[in-house]
């Protein structure tokens, strides 16, 4: 008799440990999902991190330019990037002529969408750098407020 009882309950428990381990499954899988998004958020930010990081530096680059240069007013000076300054000897001019090209060909070349601007006169200049910070396809044309909305602008003033 024991056998038989024995054996009605077993056929009860049948397939209960596969439904066990199928539950275990799913709530493994959501986890890392979960752990998958985590990472996709954390390397977003790391690029955004990156990407701000690169733009104080090229700004604060440009106060250095005007600081070895002051007689030069970077803001109405013309860009070029046939000035060979390098090599040769330059007028104050044409080291800004120089340093805004170049300057200009580096955020271009740095950003996604990139806008430039240096603005203000020899005693107090802003640079500002906007860019289409999360690749949506705009184009900043504006910083002081950014334009269109969705871009990211990093201005700094500062005095040569």
């Amino acid at each position: 008799m024991l056998n038989t009882k024995y054996n009605s309950n077993s056929k009860k428990q049948k397939g209960f440990n596969l439904i066990e381990v199928m539950v275990s499954l799913v709530i493994f899988s959501i986890g890392l999902l979960g752990l998958a998004g985590l990472q996709q958020v954390g390397l977003q930010q790391n690029t955004t991190a990156m990407q701000r990081t690169q733009a104080m530096s090229l700004a604060y680059d440009m106060l250095d330019r005007m600081r070895n240069n002051k007689t030069v007013d970077y803001s109405t000076a013309a860009w070029s990037l046939t000035a060979e300054c390098i090599t040769t000897a330059c007028t104050a001019a044409q080291m800004a002529s120089a340093d805004k090209g170049e300057w200009f060909m580096t955020v271009n070349n740095s950003f996604p969408n990139a806008y430039a601007s240096i603005t203000g006169s020899p005693t107090s200049y802003t640079v500002s750098i906007g860019w289409d910070e999360k690749r949506l396809g705009l184009v900043p044309t504006s910083c002081n407020p950014p334009t269109p909305t969705g871009i990211k602008c990093i201005s700094i003033q500062g005095r040569p």
